[in-house]
C-alpha cells in the first residue's frame, strides 16, 4: 500500500510544475482527436497569467457526442525559454474529461498547444478499414453480399446439398 501511494505521488509530481505534459495510455496509438487548441496570451510586465482549460468543453465547437475515455494528453509549451507550468488538475487519461491548469512565469505570457485524444470507437464512417462498416463490399460476413461463399440462401452454391441448382 505504501509503495502504491509513493508511486501515485511521484506520478503526480511528474506533472506538477512541468511546462510540457505527455501522458498516453498507449504510446503507439494515441486514439482519435477529441480536443485540439492553441492558447496564446500576452502578459504585461510583472503579470502572471493563469488559464484553466477543460476538455471536452461544451462551450466550444467540438466533436464530443458521447462520454468517451481519454487515452492521451499532450501539452506543449511553445515558448523557447521555460514559459510556465502546466498541471493536470482533474480527470486525465482513463477519465471522460481533463482539466489543465496553465500558469505563466512573470511577464512571459502563455503559448501552449494542447491535444487530447480519446478511444477509437471503431465507428468512423470515413475509415476504409473499419470492420463494422455496413457498406463495406469486402466484408465476408455481409449477408447481402452476392459473392459470400457462406451465404445459406445462395441459389447457385455448388456445395449446398439442398440447392436444386447446385452442381452435385
Amino acid at each position: 500500500m505504501k509503495f502504491l501511494l509513493e508511486a501515485t505521488f511521484l506520478a503526480f509530481l511528474a506533472f506538477a510544475g512541468a511546462s510540457d505534459i505527455t501522458d498516453c495510455a498507449d504510446s503507439e496509438n494515441r486514439g482519435r482527436p477529441l480536443c485540439i487548441i492553441d492558447i496564446h496570451k500576452h502578459a504585461e510586465e510583472d503579470q502572471v497569467l493563469e488559464e484553466v482549460y477543460v476538455c471536452p468543453n461544451n462551450d466550444e465547437a467540438s466533436n464530443v457526442t458521447s462520454n468517451l475515455i481519454i487515452t492521451c494528453i499532450i501539452v506543449k509549451d511553445n515558448l523557447e525559454e521555460d514559459g510556465g507550468e502546466a498541471t493536470i488538475q482533474a480527470g486525465g487519461v482513463g477519465f471522460e474529461y481533463v482539466e489543465i491548469d496553465l500558469k505563466s512565469k512573470e511577464s512571459q505570457g502563455l503559448d501552449y498547444h494542447i491535444e487530447v485524444f480519446t478511444e477509437d470507437d471503431g465507428d468512423d464512417p470515413d475509415d476504409p478499414d473499419d470492420p463494422d462498416d455496413p457498406d463495406d463490399p469486402d466484408d465476408p460476413d455481409d449477408p447481402d453480399d452476392p459473392d459470400d461463399p457462406d451465404d445459406p440462401d445462395d441459389p447457385d452454391d455448388p456445395d449446398d446439398p439442398d440447392d436444386s441448382n447446385g452442381a452435385k
